[in-house]
């Protein structure tokens, strides 16, 4: 593509101001076409600061005026997927926020109908580009630890709970809290070290205790009351029983009596890796092997991001556009996330263990 890409946004919350919008201003060869925000005020403040060319505050409006290459999706994760399925259809590429959809069916559409239209569908999930786990990426590929029989992936903030009152809290909009909103970031990151490895079967428990009582508030999300629907979980614990003997735990909290945690533990049969991404610390990754002195932890070189981390879906997701090249999150592996968090929650509510087909689907069967 020798023009511009002409980029429409749908959706101007916390995550869109403060990064994917600056991230867009600095590249080259892009045009901020037309954004759709339903808050009229947010909508003038965000074309203003940003200099798009139009504003709606219907998403729909906003393709029917055509004109657009690329769509970015962020708004509440119930729109995800209708709003990427119409953008598909208006010929549009897509970038869809995490998660990709509330649901695995909603997300296999989505990557139905991009296959369908020849458009490119990718999702944001910017930790597969962290230094730190491409650090332990390479320990896993030349094989530092040998077989890989356990994982460990969570994030536990202290009090972390975003917008309470708003869509993030309410399962209407949300479907879901603190899975759908930061669990798939380090299962995905989890499954990626891991080379998705086959999941056979979930088993899960989620809580909601602190949310419901108004604890573990958190400075995330632009809407706030201080009254207001807290209907989803903000804890989830899940067992991930996979091929091969491996097991993967899952332990997410918005809120939790707990130190914070934010990594992933690799315990294999010739060493453990440790990534511990907690920013407060500027993160590490450690390798812990046996020695002729006795256990002994190394910790490899992390090579500097550039750019970082986080801007790093939006930009491939352009450069993609342009050139033609893979988009860096295949839409796979956002159905694949959508499907086991459909099976964790399908345990947590079931209360058994739940079976999966080698497509990532629930079986239908389910041990007690």
């Amino acid at each position: 593509m020798n023009r511009p890409v002409r980029v429409g946004v749908i959706g101007a919350g916390n995550i869109v101001q403060r990064l994917h919008l600056p991230t867009l201003c600095q590249l080259e060869n892009v045009e901020l076409t037309a954004l759709a925000e339903a808050n009229p005020e947010r909508l003038r403040e965000c074309v203003a600061t940003f200099g798009f060319a139009q504003g709606h505050t219907d998403y729909q409006a906003m393709l029917d005026q055509g004109g657009l290459d690329a769509v970015l999706v962020a708004a509440p994760n119930v729109l995800h997927a209708p709003a990427t399925i119409a953008a598909l259809e208006a010929g549009c590429h897509v970038l869809v926020e995490k998660p990709m959809a509330t649901s695995g069916a909603d997300a296999q559409r989505m990557a139905d109908v991009a296959r369908a239209q020849g458009r490119t569908l990718t999702i944001n999930l910017p930790r597969r580009f962290s230094g730190h786990y491409r650090a332990a990426r390479a320990l896993l590929d030349e094989g530092a630890a040998g077989q890989i029989y356990a994982a460990n992936a969570a994030i536990v903030r202290r009090s972390g709970i975003p917008g309470y009152g708003s869509w993030f809290t309410t399962a209407a909009l949300s479907g879901g809290g603190a899975l759908l909103d930061v669990g798939v970031h380090i299962l995905d990151v989890a499954l990626w070290l891991l080379n998705e490895p086959r999941v056979l079967a979930v088993s899960a428990t989620v809580g909601d205790r602190l949310g419901r009582a108004g604890r573990g508030l958190g400075r995330w999300g632009i809407d706030r009351a201080a009254v207001g629907t807290f209907d989803v979980e903000d804890s989830v614990n899940a067992q991930l029983r996979c091929a091969d003997g491996l097991s993967i735990t899952l332990e997410v909290s918005w809120a939790a009596y707990a130190p914070i945690l934010h990594g992933v533990r690799l315990l294999g049969t010739e060493g453990g890796i440790v990534v511990d991404e907690r920013r407060h610390l500027g993160g590490s990754v450690e390798l812990h092997t046996d020695s002729s002195r006795g256990p002994t932890i190394t910790q490899p070189e992390v090579s500097p991001e550039s750019p970082p981390a986080g801007q790093q879906p939006l930009r491939g997701f352009i450069d993609s556009i342009r050139t033609g090249a893979p988009p860096p999150v295949p839409a796979e592996a956002g159905v694949r996330l959508a499907r086991l968090c459909d099976a964790i929650y399908a345990s947590a509510r079931t209360g058994r263990e739940v079976r999966l087909d080698e497509s990532g689907a629930e079986t239908g069967g389910m041990n007690a």
